[in-house]
């Protein structure tokens, strides 16, 4: 690489020939060895530094001057080690060993981080029928909470993941079995993923992606117990930034909540440039009830990857539902509709944040900014029924019954099912003194009300809710 350049710069300043050495491994958090690394020496008593890599043993060799203090550490795909101190003598290589860690200075969170995904504290034991339980709030948060989930699972790897490596080529036995999942053979495209698994055995790093996709293949037959093993078998293999987020996702489409944010804690501590990591352990902090942590995720990874949309979406819909103002929404909500004001999703939740941090304060410049946006929304999406209603309800804190009773209706025209317009429409028809227009209204808000949460309740049998349990190793003997 650039060994030979490095040690002609240490000859032109004058310094003595390289007549030592410095021998030492590399290593990853799981103690497998890492070929490709770079090693950096640096002397600690005058100018001069040497580079090399690691063969495919993860060892290496620096030729360096007698008689020497260096620094060396290492790095790749975004980790490094903590920095050693080596001697070099006449008397032999100094043998040292380099961990790769987390980058800058590899914390003390980021080591219990990797230990967590090496030696997990719980296990997946089971499943049971939806019991709401690690639920937490209103049924909208908790309805809020499940549509995060979904939308987390769509979250797609972005440019600057952090991995650092480039994307391997799928293996011919994983071609063959995409080939079967595509014509919806996905009995038979597990089956052939399993027969491979047995022959390569599961330590190989290259049954990683095998492992992912039989916990894929898993979930679309029903058997997410399964599932979940495989995902983390995939990530203790090869903790790679997909099978991070596999593993968390599956955890959180399950409710296995607080397990969730630890995997996705993880990983966005080992992938710290992840826009993707950081926004999926938002869903789950704010799944966790820990709203104002979910809201900081979130900010970062919109400050990370201000282009996309995600992270801003998924504050919005924390911000529109939580049950108080979160801390940095307002400003990064701002951002996103100064950077997409074309986006009526972008206007609408800045609205929201505005509404709510003025404490939905009835000041004729906070309302005029708010309707500014809300007007803007439904200019740009004429069916955006929630800025309608978020209209109304603006309406009726002036105490504009009449210009309220439009909007509602508006926002009903918009999606007829739209429950609490109906209601909101009722309580306006009964200030203004029309009974049965507001009992009608009322009927209809109970009606459709009884319809969603029988489809809700529908949806959440459907997805089986994980049995967690503490999986700690027993103390060993003396």
């Amino acid at each position: 690489m650039c060994a030979g350049i490095a040690q002609s710069a240490m000859q032109a300043n004058g310094q003595d020939q390289p007549t030592a050495s410095i021998r030492g491994t590399v290593r990853d958090w799981a103690g497998s060895p890492v070929a490709g690394a770079l090693v950096h020496a640096e002397r600690k008593d005058r100018p001069g530094s040497i580079d090399t890599e690691t063969d495919d043993r993860g060892d290496f060799l620096l030729r360096v001057a007698a008689d020497g203090s260096y620094v060396v550490k290492a790095q790749k795909g975004g980790l490094e080690s903590r920095p050693a101190e080596a001697e070099s003598s006449h008397g032999g290589p100094k043998e040292i060993a380099l961990v790769l860690e987390q980058g800058q200075a590899g914390t003390q969170s980021a080591v219990a981080a990797m230990k967590f995904s090496d030696e997990p504290d719980f296990k997946i034991a089971g499943v049971t029928d939806w019991t709401a339980a690690g639920g937490h709030g209103s049924d909208a948060i908790l309805r809020t909470s499940e549509a995060l989930t979904r939308d987390t699972l769509h979250l797609q790897p972005g440019a600057n993941a952090g991995s650092g490596e480039p994307a391997r080529a799928p293996e011919p036995e994983l071609r063959a079995a995409l080939a079967l999942e595509e014509a919806g053979k996905i009995e038979e495209a597990r089956r052939l993923v399993r027969s491979q698994l047995a022959t390569q055995g599961l330590a190989a790093k290259t049954s990683a992606d095998l492992l992912r996709m039989e916990g894929r293949l898993d979930e679309k037959l029903g058997d997410p117990v399964p599932a979940a093993k495989a995902f983390e078998t995939a990530t203790r293999n090869d903790p790679s930034e997909e099978n991070y987020f596999q593993w968390g996702s599956e955890l959180l489409l399950h409710r296995a909540i607080w397990q969730a944010k630890d995997v996705f804690t993880a990983g966005a501590q080992r992938y710290a440039r992840s826009p993707r990591m950081l926004t999926a352990l938002g869903a789950a902090l704010f799944a966790c009830a820990l709203y104002d942590e979910a809201a900081e995720r979130l900010c970062e990874a919109a400050d990370m990857n201000s282009s996309s949309p995600d992270a801003f979406l998924f504050l919005g819909k924390a911000e529109a539902a939580a049950p108080d103002d979160l801390k940095c929404a307002e400003q990064h909500l701002a951002d996103f509709a100064r950077q997409q004001p074309a986006n009526p999703l972008a206007n609408y939740y800045y609205a929201i944040a505005l509404w709510k941090h003025s404490g939905r304060s009835t000041d004729a410049h906070v309302r005029e900014q708010v309707e500014a946006l809300l007007n803007r929304a439904v200019a740009l999406d004429p069916k955006c029924s929630e800025a309608y209603l978020q209209l109304g309800i603006v309406a009726t804190a002036g105490r504009e019954d009449a210009q309220a009773i439009g909007f509602y209706q508006k926002a009903i025209a918009a999606d007829p099912q739209l429950s609490e317009a109906h209601y909101r429409l009722g309580v306006a028809f009964d200030r203004m003194g029309e009974r049965d227009k507001a009992k009608q209204e009322f009927q209809l808000h109970e009606q459709i009300e009884r319809q969603q949460k029988a489809q809700v309740e529908q949806q959440r049998r459907e997805v089986k809710q994980f049995l967690v349990v503490e999986d700690k190793p027993a103390e060993k003997q003396p």
